[in-house]
């Protein structure tokens, strides 16, 4: 509380007594208020008096704070003297094949087709935040760091760390460094990456990755000093997190990483197991590695759900050009932000519950940028400014179906589901991606519910029909209809798939 705040709220609870008296008040509602009526109160000396009592209170919340994080720190330090836990790597486990439908005669349906099986929608959670809060020294000298994460430039105050360092002469050189990083005031780095989640509105991967450019810039690229304050930044944020030791492939000597827990299956990556499963943050396929173990009450994995578009700096790509499938003329043009697609490319693809249909899902939920809307938006708004709905559908539809057809297999090595984003950038893509793509212009632009389906080895997608009188396939989910949309059926009409389907070979993945 600074002094003029304090003579504002002085001010205020003197009108509030004058206007509501209690019984031993000197001013009442009839008593004129003169300079002779009460004594004179020296304002200056009730601020300090309050301030000194304000400043005690906030130095003994410090004072509790620093207690509680040097105790966790020495614990933690402490615990790792003790031999880290060797644990076997278990190898990544490959991307599935890209679905390949066997390719039928036009399968009209006049009949609606029942299907229980129906993958539940991610459950979205609210971000780690620390297990206690973050003070900052303010004793402590601070410059502000610049760097990069994305194509993005963003700063933090930090303490002097020109004294930093991991002596591998000591019996525990990493316990010993972690100390270092308490003592010169590192921990409040925390609250300004912290602020920067918010601030760029990062979901927890895209968090993970700045914390780890951060700490990689600021050590010049010193591994094993950048994964110490890496992971310790992560942990002090309640993340998941665990220090691991492994030896790469063609080195001789072990190298500090991190490995995280997360909400989802990663696929291409290796992983360790004891009271979860931890994905490490390294290129590394066999082996074993060491653990250390230590675990805070209130830590949470990572989460892979995207919620809001990340506020990656704008960095435009070539502009893509797109004629539209039997619309003769029609075209939509744009460009994409190439430090989303960066950050898109590197989003790992995972599955919850190891169901591979919830990747979709999760690719489906990934938001368009802002960038892509301002540009696609009113252009087909306007193709479509004079159709009824189930003309507007069918051309979105026809939208759709107008990206060129590529196998994830040759592309990606394996099955590969697009953000919206990516399809406009990467120049092929397949049924999945296409599916994904119309079920967020539907949604967006007509505002009906979109369901993605799985049948047999493809993927494609269903509209609420509500009143809509449409001819074609129906699917029965939630107590409504739904007409089926294939984006990869070139030139064919909604309502209409060559893939034949019952209820027991398919899933419906609703989407958010």
């Amino acid at each position: 509380m600074n002094k003029f705040a304090f003579i504002f709220t002085f001010i205020a609870c003197t009108m509030h007594c004058s206007a509501n008296p209690l019984p031993n008040c000197a001013i009442g509602k009839d008593t004129l208020c003169t300079a002779t009526d009460v004594d004179v109160i020296d304002i200056e000396e009730l601020y300090k008096a309050q301030k000194c009592e304000f400043d005690a209170f906030t130095d003994s919340l410090q004072n509790e704070y620093d207690n509680f994080w040097k105790s966790l720190c020495a614990k933690y330090a402490e615990f790792m003297k003790n031999p880290w836990k060797e644990i076997e790597l278990i190898e990544p486990k490959p991307l599935p094949p890209d679905p390949k439908p066997v390719i039928k005669d036009e399968v009209i349906q006049n009949d609606v087709v029942v299907i229980d099986n129906v993958i539940p929608k991610p459950i979205v959670t609210p971000q780690p935040k620390p297990v206690v809060p973050i003070f900052d020294d303010k004793n402590k000298l601070k410059t502000e760091f610049s760097f990069t994460f994305y194509g993005t430039t963003a700063s933090v105050n930090i303490p002097d760390v020109s004294g930093f360092n991991i002596d591998y002469s000591s019996s525990d050189p990493y316990g010993n460094a972690l100390l270092q990083l308490d003592n010169i005031g590192f921990n409040s780095v925390a609250n300004d990456l912290l602020k920067i989640r918010d601030d760029y509105d990062l979901c927890d991967w895209a968090y993970k990755d700045m914390v780890k450019d951060f700490a990689h810039s600021l050590c010049n690229n010193d591994k094993d000093k950048a994964n110490l304050i890496y992971g310790w930044l992560m942990t002090l944020c309640g993340y998941k997190v665990r220090f691991a030791m492994f030896t790469p492939v063609g080195e001789n000597s072990p190298r500090l990483t991190v490995a995280y827990s997360t909400d989802a299956f990663i696929y291409d990556k290796a992983s360790l197991f004891t009271d979860a499963l931890y994905f490490i943050d390294e290129k590394v396929k066999s082996g074993s590695a060491y653990m250390c173990d230590f675990n805070i009450k209130g830590e949470k994995p990572l989460s892979f759900i995207i919620q809001k578009e990340p506020k990656f700096t704008l960095a435009p790509s070539d502009e893509r050009i797109v004629p539209i499938r039997n619309a003769p003329g029609d075209t939509i043009s744009a460009k994409t932000n190439v430090n989303y697609i960066r950050f898109l490319d590197t989003y790992p693809k995972a599955s919850i519950n190891y169901d591979w249909a919830t990747a979709w899902s999760i690719a489906a939920n990934i938001p368009m940028s802002s960038y892509l809307k301002s540009q696609i938006y009113p252009q087909i708004k306007e193709l479509i400014k004079d159709l009824d709905t189930p003309d507007a559908i069918q051309y979105l539809n026809q939208i759709a179906q107008s990206f060129e057809y590529g196998s994830d297999d040759e592309i990606w090595g394996g099955d590969y589901p697009l953000a919206v984003d990516q399809t406009w950038f990467h120049p092929a893509s397949d049924c999945e991606d296409h599916a994904i793509h119309f079920s967020r212009l539907v949604r967006d632009l007509i505002g009906i519910d979109v369901v993605l389906l799985y049948v047999p080895q493809h993927l494609i997608a269903a509209v609420e029909l509500g009143n809509m009188d449409i001819e074609g396939t129906r699917i029965q989910y939630n107590g409504k209809q739904y007409l089926i949309c294939d984006p990869t059926y070139f030139g064919t009409k909604i309502g209409r798939t060559f893939v034949k389907f019952d209820s027991t070979n398919s899933t419906i993945i609703p989407l958010n």
